[in-house]
């Protein structure tokens, strides 16, 4: 298949069919298989590898308060149905990396198993989550 230059990588996407969503300052915003919106296409991979998968999930679970960790209301990127929270960690910024050590202490302190994913974990996610319910022995 051969495809027109459109002139940016979204828009390569969108003009294959791949893609329908939209591009705001950070990500690609689209949804998922199974009707979740996403913030990225990092995020739509691991959640349409979830709904292929058989892996009951949700999206934005809240983080429990705590008045130092969690004065805001920060969410995760899924909610397993085992109590599992997944982070699709795709930013390197340092106000990002800050945020995420806060989710991660939070999760810590709350007992909350956590699940972080890297770009890198992509070509893996079978392993990362052979213990879920509905995964598969791929």
């Amino acid at each position: 298949m051969v495809v027109p230059a459109v002139g940016s990588w979204s828009a390569v996407l969108a003009a294959t069919g791949m893609l329908d969503g939209w591009r705001p300052s950070r990500g690609i915003y689209s949804t998922a298989t199974d009707g979740h919106p996403c913030r990225s296409l990092f995020e739509r991979y691991v959640d349409d590898f979830l709904t292929r998968q058989g892996i009951a999930h949700s999206v934005e679970p809240s983080y429990p308060h705590d008045a130092e960790l969690n004065p805001n209301g920060l969410r995760a990127d899924w909610k397993l149905a085992d109590g599992t929270f997944v982070e699709a960690a795709g930013l390197s910024s340092n106000e990002y990396l800050h945020k995420l050590d806060r989710k991660r202490l939070l999760a810590d302190t709350a007992g909350i198993n956590l699940i972080i994913l890297q770009p890198s974990d992509l070509s893996h996610l079978h392993q990362v989550f052979a213990n879920q319910q509905g995964s598969v022995d791929n």
